[in-house]
Parts: C-alpha cells; sequence; structure tokens
C-alpha cells in the first residue's frame, strides 16, 4: 500500500525487495534466511496520523529451520528482526509507536495428520525497542507472546 499522500499530482516512490535463501543440509533438516528491503518515499500532507510524511526505509532478517522428527512431524524455529525507524511499512504509528525495532522468536510443531488434515500448534515471542508508546496490546506493552493452534483441512 501506498502511505504517503501529496497535495500536488507528484508520483511518490515505494519498493519493496526480499531475497530468500533456502539450504536442504540432509533429509532432515532444512534452513532459510530472508532479507527484505523497503522504501517509502515521503509526502507533504500530513491528512492522518498514519500518512508517511518523510523518506523512510525499513529492513529485515528472518532465519529459519525446519527438522523432520518423523514421516508426518516436523519442528520448525525462527528468529527475526525487523527495523522500521519511521513506522513507514507496518503502521506502528496507528498505537503510538514511531519506529524502532522489533525481534521475534517462533517454535511450531508440524503434524499432518493424514492427507486431508495438518495440524500446527505455535508459540512466538516479540519484543519491541523503539520509541512512542508500545506496540503491543493496543500501545501499552513493548512485549507479547502468543500460542496458537492452526488445523488446516485440504479438499
Amino acid at each position: 500500500p501506498l502511505l504517503s499522500v501529496v497535495s500536488t499530482a507528484a508520483w511518490l516512490a515505494r519498493f519493496h525487495s526480499s531475497t530468500t535463501l533456502n539450504q536442504t543440509v540432509n533429509p532432515d533438516l532444512q534452513l532459510a534466511a530472508e532479507f527484505v528491503y523497503g522504501f517509502q518515499e515521503g509526502g507533504d500532507v500530513a491528512a492522518a496520523p498514519v500518512f508517511i510524511t518523510k523518506d523512510s526505509d525499513w529492513m529485515g532478517l528472518n532465519l529459519g529451520a525446519r527438522y523432520k522428527l518423523d514421516d508426518n512431524l516436523f519442528f520448525a524455529a525462527r528468529a527475526e528482526w525487523f527495523d522500521d525507524e519511521n513506522a513507514a511499512n507496518v503502521l506502528w504509528s496507528s498505537v503510538g509507536a514511531t519506529g524502532g525495532d522489533v525481534y521475534s522468536l517462533t517454535t511450531n510443531l508440524d503434524w499432518s495428520v493424514n492427507q486431508h488434515l495438518k495440524i500446527r500448534p505455535e508459540l512466538r515471542y516479540d519484543t519491541y525497542k523503539g520509541n512512542g508508546a508500545g506496540l503491543f496490546a493496543g500501545g501499552t506493552s513493548d512485549d507479547q507472546f502468543i500460542a496458537l493452534l492452526n488445523a488446516v483441512a485440504y479438499f
């Protein structure tokens, strides 16, 4: 989405890219790394607090591993870092955060019960290091812990 506007008909540039590297170490272990970078040219109209009024960029790095425990059971872990000093990409300003870094750690099990059902319990921890209000819980906390249970049906 384009998150900045101008009072003239000028065009504002927005760019986002990602590079992903995957490596199969052996039949049981897969590794992945992803780097993202983006840029948003700032506008001159601050009609709402979510519009970007200065040139901004963001970047992040994700590192993950997936290990085969059994033919239908995998364990995965992922560490992530995302930097958005001006809150230009993810609209942190909507909760009062003015930009910074987010660090995350996620683990899950991926169980294929049969060809029609996959169950995936997941644990995730996020922490925000930045300015302004907290990023989570409606702007009241810098940290969050999430437990999820996903069920995917194939038909």
